[in-house]
Order: C-alpha cells, then sequence, then structure tokens
C-alpha cells in the first residue's frame, strides 16, 4: 500500500521510488542526476555507490533524537521507555544505520497517553517542516 508520503508527492507529479533492492536500482538513480536524495520511512541502509549519486548526498528524516532509537522503531521505543520528549531529526546520511551527520533537530513533548499514531502523525508533519528548513539551508550554502 503507498505511504501518504508517496501520494502526496505522486499527486504533485513526483516520482517516487521505492526499490525492494538498492544495488539492481542505480542505474535508474543516477539517470535522475538528482542533486540530493530525501528518504523518509524507507527502512534499508543506502550503499555508499547510492549516496554519491547525489552532489549534495541525502537527507534522511528520522522521528527521534538521534543518536538516540537508531533503526525501524523509534516511536514505540520512546513510548515503551517512558520518555518525556522526543522529536525530529534530520540528518546527512552515511552508509550506518541512521549514523550520519545531524543538520537539524526538534524536541517536542511526549505525553502519557501517547499512541505510536498520535505520536506518528505528529512528527511527521514536523519532520516535513524540518526537512524544508533544512532544504532551505543548503540552497543559501549553510
Amino acid at each position: 500500500m503507498p505511504t501518504p508520503v508517496r501520494e502526496a508527492a505522486e499527486a504533485l507529479g513526483l516520482r517516487v521510488l521505492t526499490p525492494e533492492k538498492l544495488r539492481p536500482a542505480i542505474d535508474e538513480l543516477r539517470a535522475l542526476q538528482a542533486d540530493l536524495f530525501v528518504v523518509a520511512s524507507y527502512g534499508k541502509i543506502l550503499p555508499q555507490a547510492v549516496l554519491e549519486l547525489a552532489p549534495h548526498g541525502a537527507f534522511n528524516v528520522h522521528p527521534s533524537l538521534l543518536p538516540l532509537y537508531r533503526g525501524a522503531t523509534p516511536l514505540q521505543s520512546a513510548i515503551r521507555d517512558g520518555r518525556t520528549e522526543t522529536g525530529t531529526t534530520i540528518i546527512m546520511m552515511d552508509a550506518g544505520m541512521d549514523t550520519g551527520d545531524v543538520l537539524l533537530q526538534e524536541t517536542t513533548g511526549l505525553g502519557p497517553d501517547e499512541t505510536y499514531g498520535t505520536l506518528h502523525d505528529r512528527l511527521a508533519v514536523r519532520g516535513a517542516a524540518l526537512l524544508l528548513r533544512a532544504l532551505d539551508r543548503m540552497m543559501r550554502g549553510q
């Protein structure tokens, strides 16, 4: 099932790639001649060969205050651990799992009755706004 991000991007006429395996898709990615990749909710490590295709690298939107809660279950982990705050991080991707340089980070409270669904939706909106700030800074050379 397509994600809401994919549906919104396609409604805007944007091309969205979600290859099962990245190495066979390298030629397709190279043909895009992208300046920058943006990755959100992908769940796979991008190999260095993919990261090197875009001159400005790849930004990742991650729903935690990295380096805390790397990996695929940051929302569930923050709720399970009884955290009172969490947040969103934009990183410059490297070949590790959520180990790239932190570009921007924003903290938000985490209520005692927070659910995965409410937290997911709230951080998705905040992550999109933070991504726009990161892209704006990149465009201004910051």
